[in-house]
C-alpha cells in the first residue's frame, strides 16, 4: 500500500473519531449544592447513545444533529433514601425547593454557551437511583426544532418574555422571546409568534408587519434560524389564509397547531415550511362557502363545487399527490360548524405535517 493511501485512511478514521471526542474540560467533574455532592456518571454525544438525529430538523448543508448528554449521581447513594417518588426530607429537600439543582444544571449548559434542550431532576430520580441529568446543544437548529416538537412551548413559558401583544376585536397576535446561545443578528433573543382569534385582512397584516421587523438569528454557519408561529383559530377569510400561508412560505416559518386550526386557518397553516399539532391539538378543512339570506330572513350556506385556486395552493404547499387528495376531501365537507377533522397522526399519514 502506498504511503500516501495509508495517510488518508489513518487521517480519514481519526476525523471520525474526533467527531465524537468531547472536551471534557468545560463541564464539571462534580459539583457541591448544600454540601451534596454529585459526580458525573456520563458526558456522551447523541450519536453515541439512543438519540435518533432523523427526528430534529436537518434542512441546512452544514447542519449535523450533535446533542451533548450529562448525567450525574449522589457521591454518597445512601442519601437517597432521603427522597421519595413526589418528595425529599433531611438536607435534600433544599435541592428541590428553590430549583437549586436544576440551575445548576442548566448553568452547565450556559456556561458552555449552549442552549438547555432537556434535563431531569426530581426526587423520583434521586430515589431510583437514575441520578440527574441534561441535554445540551449547540445547534440552534436542534433547540428550535426541539422546542416545537415535544410541546416544550407551554412548559418553557416561565422562562419566556412577552415583547408585545396585538390585540385587535377578537384577534390576538402575541410576540414572546426566549434567551439563546450560540447566535448572532438576534441580540442572543429567539423569537415566538402565538396567533389566535380569525382569519381576516387584520391578521394578514398584522403577520405582514412581524414578519418584517423580527430580527432573524442567524446560527453559527451564519443560516437564518427558522422563526415559530404557534396557531389556534377557527378561521376566516380564505383569501387571507392563502396569504398568510405564503408570508410563512417566503419567509422560513415553522408552525405549529396548539388547539384547533379550523378552515382558512387550516389552509394558512399549509403554508409553514416545517408543520407540527400537538397532542390533542386538530385541523379542520371544509369547503369554501357564502352565508345567503332567504326570502323570510333565515341565513343560509352555498358551498362551492369547485375553487380550482384552493386546488393549486394546496398543491403548491404539499405536493401533488397529497395536495389533490386534500382538496377532493376538504370539497366533501359542506359546512360552516363542522369538516374533514384530523388529529396529528392522520395529519402525518396524508403528509400534511412534516
Amino acid at each position: 500500500m502506498k504511503i500516501s493511501n495509508l495517510l488518508f485512511i489513518i487521517l480519514f478514521f481519526s476525523g471520525i473519531l474526533s467527531s465524537n471526542l468531547i472536551d471534557e474540560s468545560g463541564f464539571d467533574e462534580s459539583f457541591k449544592i448544600k454540601d451534596i455532592k454529585f459526580e458525573r456518571s456520563e458526558l456522551l454525544l447523541s450519536s453515541n447513545w439512543d438519540f435518533n438525529p432523523e427526528n430534529v430538523y436537518s434542512g441546512y448543508e452544514d447542519h449535523e444533529s450533535e446533542i451533548l448528554r450529562i448525567g450525574y449521581k449522589l457521591s454518597k447513594p445512601k442519601l437517597s433514601k432521603q427522597c421519595t417518588y413526589e418528595k425529599c426530607s433531611g438536607v435534600m429537600k433544599n435541592l428541590f425547593d428553590n430549583k437549586s439543582l436544576e440551575t445548576k444544571l442548566k448553568n452547565i449548559c450556559y456556561e458552555n454557551n449552549m442552549n438547555v434542550m432537556k434535563y431531569w431532576v426530581s426526587p423520583y430520580d434521586i430515589w431510583s437511583k437514575k441520578g440527574v441529568g441534561i441535554d445540551c446543544t449547540s445547534s440552534i437548529l436542534d433547540y428550535v426544532d426541539y422546542i416545537v416538537d415535544a410541546d416544550v412551548f407551554i412548559r418553557s413559558q416561565a422562562d419566556m418574555r412577552l415583547e408585545e401583544r396585538i390585540l385587535i376585536n377578537e384577534l390576538s397576535i402575541k410576540r414572546t422571546s426566549i434567551s439563546v446561545k450560540g447566535t448572532s443578528n438576534c441580540e442572543g433573543k429567539y423569537n415566538f409568534i402565538s396567533f389566535s382569534g380569525p382569519v381576516d385582512e387584520d391578521t394578514t397584516e398584522v403577520f405582514k408587519r412581524f414578519l418584517s421587523k423580527i430580527p432573524r438569528c442567524l446560527d453559527s454557519f451564519n443560516n437564518e434560524v427558522p422563526l415559530i408561529v404557534f396557531m389556534d383559530s377557527g378561521g376566516g377569510l380564505l383569501k387571507d389564509g392563502f396569504a398568510i400561508g405564503r408570508l410563512l412560505r417566503n419567509n422560513n416559518v415553522f408552525s405549529k397547531v396548539v388547539g384547533m386550526c379550523a378552515s382558512s386557518c387550516a389552509t394558512a397553516f399549509l403554508g409553514a415550511n416545517k408543520r407540527y399539532m400537538s397532542g390533542g391539538s386538530k385541523l379542520l378543512f371544509h369547503a369554501p362557502y357564502k352565508v345567503n339570506q332567504s326570502y323570510y330572513g333565515k341565513q343560509y350556506i352555498n358551498c362551492q363545487s369547485i375553487n380550482d385556486s384552493l386546488r393549486e395552493y394546496y398543491m403548491e404547499m404539499l405536493n401533488e399527490d397529497d395536495g389533490d387528495f386534500l382538496y377532493e376531501r376538504t370539497m366533501d365537507f359542506c359546512s360552516n360548524k363542522s369538516g374533514w377533522t384530523l388529529n396529528d397522526d392522520a395529519a402525518r399519514l396524508f403528509g400534511i405535517i412534516n
